[in-house]
């Protein structure tokens, strides 16, 4: 167990920046049952620019910067906003 959270921690240490807004928005789909479709047209205005973007897609600043906001709300809202 305390393996897999070193493991898990090392791994995103060497994430960048965009493999980590990913692995952000994964967890957060996780945690309130939200699908990846619907947080990606929260975040990106498009249901499937999530999985673009996993797939190596690229982000302008500027909507790194709106989304990495945008995220954050989402994170310390109550389960029921970010999965609506």
């Amino acid at each position: 167990m305390l393996l897999d959270v070193v493991c898990s921690m090392l791994h995103i240490s060497f994430m960048d920046d965009t493999q980590k807004l990913v692995a952000r928005i994964d967890a957060l789909a996780c945690k309130t049952g939200a699908s990846r479709s619907t947080l990606s047209r929260k975040l990106f205005g498009n249901g499937k620019r999530l999985d673009e973007i996993k797939a190596g897609g690229s982000l302008t600043m500027a909507t790194y910067n709106r989304a990495i906001i945008t995220l954050g709300k989402l994170e310390q809202a109550p389960k029921q906003e970010a999965a609506a």
